[in-house]
């Protein structure tokens, strides 16, 4: 099937339920864009899995969702409801997505980032490839664009994205809220440790863990995220018991209140936020 084919069937609303099987050999813009329009289609909630269940009968998996799984190579059984994602694969229907030209690119952050700074988006475009482009691009996302103009401004004054500094902020909270103390400690010395922002990033990931976790089952509708971040999010709530999620997020709340309203110094106070955040 070929993209062209693929779009018309979206257009006209006539995607089937058959397993859908895309070849993405450097990244994955399009097909996300592909897989949020499916999901919208067929009215199916959009849950990223790590490989394919074993089907009922007939093949068919049919529970209102629609499973993504990414993977190296796919050769296996075809499921109804199943998008795979891969670089490789022997299915002869299976969809190839072709690289993005630069423009492209530009056009897709300047359109799903809209209200950030300009400026921001084109130092982002200009310095990083794909893959870690969809990352920073989220880091703007998850906010209302009436406040992303500012905050893309800020975050690229403190070093938060990782093709200007050389330790990405996010990358040492997503180390903190790992608890992965062996990368932890290897972006200590790097990484330029101002307790505002490590506040502000810090309490906005544990607001997202604790919507996450309010929900019976977290959708895009009921929290606000892509799924593929409600996915990420799952799996690190999975290393702590809903009462550190509240506790971490109401002591994180309470710090980032002090420092906005100059309560509290910020001085020598991000070791003591970063020992009490992985003790709590």
């Amino acid at each position: 099937m070929t993209i062209e084919e693929l779009k018309n069937l979206i257009e006209t609303k006539n995607v089937p339920s058959e397993m859908l099987v895309f070849v993405c050999k450097k990244d994955r813009f399009l097909a996300e864009q592909y897989i949020r329009e499916i999901g919208k289609v067929r009215n199916l909630t959009i849950q990223y899995t790590d490989s394919v269940q074993e089907s009922g009968l007939f093949g068919v998996v049919n529970d209102g969702n629609l499973y993504v799984v990414f993977c190296k190579e796919f050769s296996g059984e075809t499921v109804d409801n199943y998008i795979i994602v891969c670089e490789k694969t022997d299915y002869k229907d299976a969809v190839v997505f072709p690289e993005l030209e630069k423009w492209q690119v530009e056009d897709y952050v300047n359109t799903v980032c809209d209200g950030a700074s300009k400026e921001v988006l084109s130092k982002l475009v200009n310095n990083k490839d794909l893959f870690s482009l969809e990352s920073d691009v989220e880091k703007i996302c998850i906010f209302d664009k009436v406040v992303r103009k500012s905050l893309s401004e800020e975050f690229l004054s403190q070093n938060a994205f990782s093709s200007i500094c050389s330790v990405d902020a996010f990358d040492f909270i997503k180390a903190v809220q790992n608890r992965d103390m062996k990368a932890i400690s290897g972006m200590y010395w790097k990484y330029e440790r101002d307790p505002m922002s490590f506040v502000g990033l810090m309490c906005n990931q544990f607001r997202n863990m604790v919507n996450v976790g309010l929900q019976k089952n977290p959708t895009e509708a009921n929290t606000g995220l892509k799924s593929n971040q409600i996915y990420a999010i799952i799996k690190v709530c999975e290393k702590y018991s809903k009462e550190q999620i509240y506790k971490i997020f109401r002591f994180l709340y309470s710090v980032d209140e002090k420092l906005k309203t100059g309560k509290l110094p910020s001085d020598g106070l991000f070791d003591y936020l970063l020992v009490k955040v992985l003790s709590l």
